[in-house]
């Protein structure tokens, strides 16, 4: 320990996959029972050591949205703040069904037209938002938050 606090590591593959959702999505899978099967391999490996690591959790996941470039050295990596629930009373009111970079496919989980679908333009999104939905799928079953004035100026229900 360090000050009281334990000591914290990361793990961090860069990967390019060369294929489709399908290819991205079995190897997710993959990455995931090889990131579970990590703590066996150090209690085979080196016993006292798996006697004081921890694995408060573990996450191994493709995330189906376009970078930039490699990642870069692990000890530049900035990390910020907590993970806590945001205090922001913003409520997530809409569930994506299906996403392309020109459309949102939204279901309603609130409010008056719970669960009525509309179709929404991703143009006529909050500029931080846009980002999100450059790529096909990537956003789907995801929950996020859409005025409701602005639902209505832009979208239209199914």
């Amino acid at each position: 320990m360090s000050n009281g606090k334990p000591m914290r590591a990361v793990i961090c593959y860069d990967i390019e996959i060369d294929g489709g959702l399908s290819d991205a999505a079995k190897f997710e899978a993959l990455l995931k029972d090889f990131s579970n099967q990590f703590e066996g391999y150090i209690k085979d490996k080196d016993p006292d050591i798996a006697k004081i690591v921890n694995f408060p959790k573990i996450q191994a996941e493709v995330p189906m949205q376009e970078r930039r470039g490699e990642t870069g050295s692990l000890s530049e990596i900035v990390f910020r703040g907590s993970r806590a629930a945001s205090s922001s009373s913003a409520k997530k009111e809409w569930l994506v069904m299906t996403s392309t970079p020109y459309e949102i496919h939204v279901r309603a989980m609130d409010g008056p037209n719970e669960g009525k679908d509309f179709i929404f333009p991703v143009d006529q999104l909050p500029h931080p938002m846009r980002k999100y939905f450059r790529n096909a799928g990537a956003m789907d079953g995801k929950e996020i938050s859409i005025n409701p004035r602005r639902m209505g100026m832009y979208g239209k229900q199914k």
